[in-house]
Parts: C-alpha cells; sequence; structure tokens
C-alpha cells in the first residue's frame, strides 16, 4: 500500500511553481478567500475541569537524540555562499505499541551574492518507521535553480523495505517564470 502511494505522489515543486500567481489552485483550499464558506462546529470547553488533563501522556523512549545544526559556508574560490540546515529529529519508539520512527532533513542554499540567478537549493530528506523486525525508509533529494526564463527542478525518491530498495523513482522538469 505503501509502494502504491509513492508511485502516484505527484512531484508536488512542479506542481506548485506551475501556480505562480494566487489563482484557482491556490484559492479553492483557502478560506481567506470567503470566510462566509467556512462551516466549523465548535466546542469550547474551559476552566479547571478539562478534559484532556486525565488523558495518559504519550511515553516515547529516545533512541538517538535530536540534533540541530545552521551553518554558512562560504566559499572564496567559488565566490559563494551556502546556508547548510541538518536537522536530526531523532529516533523515538513508542513505549506503548513499539512503533519506532525517525527522520533527518538535510538543506543546502547556495548563492553567489551579486548573482540573484545562481541560487540553488538542494535537499535529502530521510524518514523511517519499524517495528518487530519489519523496517522502513524513504529517502527524497530534490534540487531546484533557475535562469531569465525557467525554474529547473530535479528529484528523486528512493524506497527500502528491511534494508532492500523496493521502489525508485526520477522526476524532471522545466517551468516558465511568470514574472518570478
Amino acid at each position: 500500500m505503501w509502494l502504491d502511494r509513492l508511485e502516484n505522489e505527484p512531484f508536488l515543486p512542479a506542481t506548485w511553481l506551475r501556480h505562480q500567481h494566487r489563482d484557482a489552485y491556490w484559492q479553492h483550499g483557502s478560506g481567506c478567500e470567503d470566510f462566509s464558506r467556512i462551516k466549523a462546529a465548535t466546542l469550547a470547553i474551559g476552566g479547571w475541569g478539562d478534559a484532556y488533563k486525565n488523558a495518559v501522556p504519550w511515553k516515547p523512549e529516545e533512541l538517538r537524540p535530536p540534533r540541530h545544526v545552521r551553518r554558512v559556508e562560504q566559499d572564496l574560490q567559488a565566490g559563494t555562499t551556502t546556508l547548510v540546515i541538518e536537522d536530526d529529529f531523532g529516533a523515538f519508539r513508542d513505549t506503548g505499541h513499539g512503533l519506532i520512527t525517525g527522520s533527518v532533513a538535510r538543506e543546502r542554499w547556495t548563492i553567489q551574492p551579486d548573482d540573484p540567478l545562481s541560487a540553488r537549493g538542494e535537499t535529502h530528506w530521510t524518514q523511517t518507521l519499524a517495528r518487530d523486525g519489519w523496517s522502513i525508509r524513504t529517502e527524497t533529494f530534490a534540487d531546484m535553480w533557475s535562469d531569465a526564463t525557467t525554474f529547473h527542478l530535479r528529484g528523486r525518491i528512493e524506497a527500502y523495505e528491511s534494508g532492500r530498495r523496493v521502489f525508485e523513482r526520477d522526476f524532471t522538469d522545466a517551468i516558465p517564470r511568470d514574472h518570478l
């Protein structure tokens, strides 16, 4: 089932760049276009007797602590500045049912300060799930850059089950810039 979802997943950055202005694509899900369209029943509870205080707290077991890094790298020879973001959100086991979750996000945003068209973004995200001898992992990679007329996109997704690659898909797209 999870592989079917991966096979049919659109490359969302390309979809979003095809709608560079606030058009029907963005408006259909936005409440601010017409607040009278929002129909939501609400139940407001306040005071000392709120029911949530009796809820059983989540008790995760930390397997890998979170670690977050932000740094700027300068390549003096190439004249580029790169913002590096490394977010290891850790790995945790739910002590109630045993599911282990983990994720790591890596991003690099590079530019030559005197050349806006040199801007480039690169990402690599890892998501893991495991329990009782079963494990899956997804690895996603994306690059985006542009020239004066076009946004260029490249992406890849890989899926692993028990360490064996069971799925891979590559995306490429070039989208005309519309005054952006």
